[in-house]
């Protein structure tokens, strides 16, 4: 059994739909833009789903619609919809407006890697 709610109820957002399980759990396909960026070039910039990131506080993950946010990250990896990662030395992290900015101090990889 599910209910079908207009997100507008729940995030102030127009004209996407929300299915709530049974069980309460929230199934949703948002989008937002990322864009990372290493002193030297691009490194990044898509429309995605979520990104999980090693921040100085400890680890977590962006979703479309997310509270606006800036923090401090550490070596280790983002990884992006669960599908890829990109290896970084560190950096800062902006989210407003339905869009990721990442600043690295260094991209180690060059390419993105399959998980």
């Amino acid at each position: 059994m599910c209910l079908v709610l207009n997100e507008s109820l729940l995030l102030g957002q127009p004209s996407r739909l929300l299915k709530i399980r049974k069980n309460n759990m929230i199934s949703y396909k948002g989008n937002f833009k990322c864009v990372i960026l290493s002193p030297n070039s691009l490194v990044y910039q898509k429309e995605i789903q979520s990104i999980f990131l090693t921040g100085d506080k400890g680890e977590y993950e962006i979703l479309a619609y997310h509270y606006p946010l800036l923090g401090v990250l550490k070596k280790g990896y983002v990884i992006i919809d669960w599908e890829e990662k990109l290896p970084i030395g560190g950096g800062v992290i902006r989210f407003y407006a339905n869009e990721c900015t990442i600043l690295v101090e260094e991209a180690m990889g060059k390419k993105l890697q399959r998980l």
